[in-house]
């Protein structure tokens, strides 16, 4: 602390050195104190409540000088803004060494908050860059240290009260940072506090299955794949900030990626309903076990491949697909569980549930078609076609076979009009894109 205190006074004095002396000035005595936490842990020699009486010191030194160097500096703020940042990162340390993993959280938020509004109240663009990392510093201890899996069998209302507190703070911070900051800064902030929202409601969704006496095994391990697929398309999102970190974003989203596709796949494929008769379905219809495990993923993937519009069109249409055959699985499977129950492997398809599907099937395909009407989208029409041909070779090769006389006509009569009311609006879609009229640039 002394040799700190004694470079602030060198550049206070001026020269051509000021700025690399304030710089020492603001980092050697925290980085001493890093040092010998990491070493020699304090803390077990002179109690937690003395070292951080040290460290508290440090912090109200470094506040005393950036307020010396506010008035010295005037205008030119850098000096200042080296000071107070060292000071509130004393602070943090000082929570570090106080706290238990459940308030430090949020005290760590309530930095990121302060030096928001410490950065548009006396302008000072390097607390920019201290957001930055407090929202990677929150996030890294919601997720991973202590993480989502002492959210899983924390108290709920400190897994609330962590959760929630750190949201409204980043929205606090959101709104309250300076209107020059970076770009980086609000999509981060925006990010954070989509991503931990979805987060929570996986902790929550996952908490309720597990103590639920029914066998759905597969909702578990599709809810933590959910949490890093969210992970993932936070990564994602953070693209938009600009170059900066690129490379080590796409590898982060890609590791993320790949961890939750594996854990979706297992429940998709190792434990499926369809097919495991030791597992069934737990919890109302549609807002059930089956929706969080599958509906919830085909949702995330479908907001990213229309909302991210700065990633590549490939990708966005490879998770725009994946997630049209989750959402398809998903009504599949609760269609089965409307005509068989909870248990769903094991026995036969009925007539009502066969029918079922095919109306299922039309629906979609109409709404494709709907939806291409709007947005005069030739790539919307080309997908409700072929929806239309899926669904008319399932009513030709199965339904049908097991109708009889009047009751088959009417099928057909029926069926017949729908097909040509889709097809006078295919129509009117291909003379649209034929003259070019109100189609976006998009598609």
């Amino acid at each position: 602390l002394g040799i700190s205190l004694a470079f602030a006074w060198r550049s206070s004095r001026g020269g051509d050195l000021k700025l690399v002396d304030a710089g020492i000035a603001a980092v050697y005595a925290p980085i001493a104190a890093i040092i010998a936490e990491v070493a020699w842990s304090p803390s077990y020699v002179l109690g937690s409540g003395n070292w951080a009486l040290y460290l508290s010191v440090v912090a109200i030194a470094m506040t005393v000088l950036a307020e010396r160097f506010s008035r010295k500096d005037g205008e030119d703020r850098l000096r200042t803004a080296m000071f107070a940042l060292s000071a509130i990162s004393m602070l943090s340390f000082v929570l570090v060494v106080m706290l238990g993993s459940f308030a430090l959280t949020l005290a760590l938020a309530v930095m990121v908050a302060a030096a928001a509004w410490m950065g548009a109240k006396f302008n000072l663009p390097l607390f920019d860059r201290y957001m930055q990392v407090g929202v990677v510093t929150v996030t890294w201890r919601l997720i991973l240290d202590p993480g989502m899996f002492w959210a899983f069998d924390a108290i709920l209302w400190e897994v609330t009260l962590a959760f929630l507190g750190v949201i409204g703070l980043l929205i606090a911070a959101y709104f309250l940072k300076r209107k020059e900051a970076l770009v980086g800064v609000t999509v981060m902030l925006e990010s954070a506090i989509w991503s931990l929202g979805g987060v929570f409601l996986s902790v929550l969704l996952i908490r309720y299955f597990t103590e639920q006496d029914v066998q759905s095994e597969f909702v578990e391990p599709s809810l933590v794949g959910l949490i890093w697929l969210i992970l993932s398309a936070n990564q994602l999102y953070r693209l938009r900030g600009g170059a900066e970190l690129r490379r080590t974003r796409i590898v982060l989203a890609s590791t993320y990626g790949v961890i939750g596709t594996g854990l979706l796949a297992i429940a998709l494929f190792a434990i499926n309903p369809l097919v495991e008769l030791s597992v069934s379905v737990t919890g109302p219809y549609v807002f059930d076990s089956l929706a969080a495990a599958y509906l919830l993923p085909a949702i995330l993937l479908t907001v990213v491949a229309f909302r991210f519009t700065h990633l590549p069109m490939l990708l966005r249409k490879g998770l725009g697909v994946v997630g049209a055959l989750l959402s398809a699985f998903y009504v599949g499977a609760e269609i089965r569980r409307w005509w068989q129950g909870d248990v769903l492997a094991g026995s036969g398809v009925i007539d009502g549930e066969l029918y079922s599907y095919t109306v299922a099937m039309m629906l979609a395909a109409i709404a494709l078609l709907v939806l291409a009407f709007i947005r005069q989208s030739a790539m919307l029409r080309r997908l409700a076609l072929v929806a239309v041909g899926l669904t008319v070779a399932k009513v030709y090769l199965i339904d049908m076979s097991g109708l009889d006389g009047l009751l088959r006509v009417v099928s057909f009569l029926v069926f017949g009009l729908v097909l040509i009311a889709m097809a006078w609006v295919n129509r009117i879609l291909q003379k649209n894109e034929a003259t070019g009229d109100d189609v976006t640039p998009t598609d």
